[in-house]
């Protein structure tokens, strides 16, 4: 069987589908199924293919993807196209060209119909929809859904084709790293994801102010809290031993409004942020963390909570993640 995938870029910018997507690519290819990823722009190029064949268009254009995609499809003959991700102009020109060469396709819209997706730019998309989005999805064969909750998304939208509820995998290094605190020895919470404002960081900032005293140091807080007990809480003082690292790439700016906000609240000494980490370096601080907090509004699925779980870290998350 020949399947060709299809998403519009690999930039790990993007989130979790440059990964997951990727994975499921590798994990069909061991399944004797011949396996084809196609991006429209060599930017951002698969790694580590193990058995995928990886094909990338010129750029450009409409006109220059719609001929890209013509071009991969009569090279590779699929006998069906497994679509990621809605919305983009390359999204809508592969299915008319698979529509116009007869060729099933799969949707798997990665969490952009969830209710918060649909409100952000809400004018836009439901032209888009209007237009030719819902169209699109009604002729795929079956859509694509990581979990219960997106399926029961999508039949809310009216969709009544098929749908395969598939998780996403995770790719595990070959050895974890070896367990580690902080040098200060303060306990570590962890956020780790895009920085977006859908991803919850600027409220979680807000909910640490509102848990820890006015000041970080117990030297200053012995006289007594806010409330004027004469007093500080056991909560107050174990949060004083807690440190929050946060890591990923920003997105439209928002890691500016971030640090801005905790300049804001006072809360420099709480917060360090770790930069954009690699596949390799974030296992690490997986493995410094003591618990992963995501405060998301929405996530189809949410690899990083995956991830976590699958290096040994409590996970603490919003009913906006579909994880029990």
């Amino acid at each position: 069987m020949k399947i060709l995938h299809m998403i519009s870029s690999l930039d790990p910018k993007g989130g979790g589908p440059a990964r997951s997507i990727t994975g499921l690519c590798r994990g069909l290819s061991g399944s004797s199924v011949d396996v084809t990823l196609f991006v429209p722009s060599g930017t951002h190029v698969m790694q580590n293919p193990s058995g995928v064949e990886f094909r990338s268009g010129n750029g450009g254009r409409t006109w220059q993807a719609d001929r890209d995609i013509r071009r991969v499809l009569d090279e590779v003959q699929p006998d069906i196209v497994h679509l990621h991700c809605i919305w983009m102009p390359f999204n809508h020109i592969a299915v008319r060209c698979l529509r116009n060469q007869k060729v099933p396709y799969i949707i798997a819209p990665r969490g952009m119909l969830e209710p918060w997706a649909l409100n952000a730019k809400k004018w836009k998309k439901r032209l888009a929809m209007w237009l030719y989005q819902r169209r699109d999805l009604k002729n795929a064969v079956a859509l694509h859904a990581t979990a219960e909750s997106e399926a029961e998304q999508f039949r809310k939208l009216g969709f009544k084709q098929p749908i395969i509820i598939s998780p996403n995998g995770v790719d595990l290094p070959e050895t974890m790293p070896e367990r580690t605190m902080r040098e200060d020895g303060k306990r570590t919470i962890l956020f780790l994801s895009r920085i977006h404002p859908k991803k919850g960081l600027l409220e979680l900032v807000e909910a640490w102010r509102l848990l820890r005293p006015r000041s970080g140091r117990n030297d200053e807080c012995k006289n007594g809290d806010q409330n004027g007990t004469g007093r500080i809480s056991s909560r107050t003082n174990e949060l004083l031993d807690w440190h929050v690292e946060y890591a990923g790439p920003d997105y439209g700016g928002h890691l500016h409004a971030v640090q801005k906000k905790i300049k804001e609240l006072g809360v420099e000494s709480d917060f360090t942020y770790l930069g954009d980490l690699s596949d390799q370096e974030k296992w690490s601080v997986y493995r410094r963390a003591d618990v992963f907090v995501l405060p998301t509004f929405s996530e189809n699925f949410g690899i990083v909570v995956a991830e976590a779980l699958a290096a040994g870290v409590p996970v603490i998350t919003t009913k906006g993640a579909p994880w029990q």
